[in-house]
């Protein structure tokens, strides 16, 4: 028989386990497909994985025009979070609906810690997750199942886990106000948004003096001042909680 290359899966069922081989001519030219498949093969061994092999394979091939006849997809090419949201968006617009503000168009660059230290979740694939479950919170509820998540399976959650997920949060919320940036600048928050209304903010402006500052103009964006002793997620909040309220029916 020609020599062969094999490749190996772990199969079975229940307690008893198995053996799959997968085997081809060693001078075999492969398609690009064919040697990511293998590839994902030998990654993923462990029990339970079957799963994590269909996600890859989702990727490789894509899920196909789930709009139309063809099956054909370039998931690999944009990632399969952007593809969802992609698809999200053109089921939304096929039905004629209002595209839902997604929280990945918010951008944040404040000074939080916010991270998974490795001391933490010693795992690569484990800390990979936690930040997968972590910026997948879409409310408060979400937020406090993947902090109870965490501290059943590592222990209690240290501050830049907790500054993680409040970001995380508050991503969400600014990503419903129409704020689309939001950065510091020393002792100064910055947010950013395309939907300021002067007529709106008055109340606000009033409530909060001279620390909040309007620009309608050029890119039109809100600054608040932290005053000393505030924490820049503190003060974001409260203004999100304000112009919340101002945006409610009377």
């Amino acid at each position: 028989m020609p020599s062969c290359t094999r490749s190996a899966a772990c199969v079975g069922r229940s307690g008893r386990k198995a053996y799959a081989y997968f085997t081809f001519r060693r001078d075999k030219v492969l398609t690009d497909i064919a040697a990511k498949r293998l590839s994902a093969i030998r990654e993923f061994t462990s029990f339970g994985s079957g799963f994590r092999i269909a996600m890859r394979d989702l990727q490789i091939r894509g899920a196909g025009n789930l709009l139309g006849q063809s099956q054909h997809g370039h998931m690999e090419a944009v990632g399969y979070e952007m593809y969802v949201k992609l698809l999200n968006q053109a089921i939304a617009a096929e039905k004629g609906e209002a595209v839902q503000a997604d929280k990945s168009d918010c951008l944040i660059d404040i000074t939080v810690d916010a991270y998974i230290p490795e001391k933490y979740i010693p795992d690569a694939a484990g800390r990979i997750e936690a930040y997968k479950r972590i910026a997948a919170i879409d409310d408060r509820p979400g937020a406090d199942d993947v902090l109870d998540e965490l501290a059943d399976r590592y222990g209690p959650v240290p501050k830049s886990v907790q500054g993680l997920i409040d970001i995380s949060l508050v991503r969400v919320v600014a990503a419903k106000l129409g704020i689309y940036e939001i950065t510091q600048n020393r002792d100064t928050l910055i947010l950013y948004s395309d939907k300021l209304d002067l007529a709106t903010l008055k109340p606000l402006l009033k409530d909060m003096g001279r620390r909040l500052l309007v620009n309608a103009s050029g890119k039109p964006y809100l600054s608040v001042r932290i005053l000393p002793g505030e924490k820049p997620l503190d003060v974001m909040n409260a203004v999100f909680d304000k112009m919340a309220e101002l945006e409610r029916p009377q």
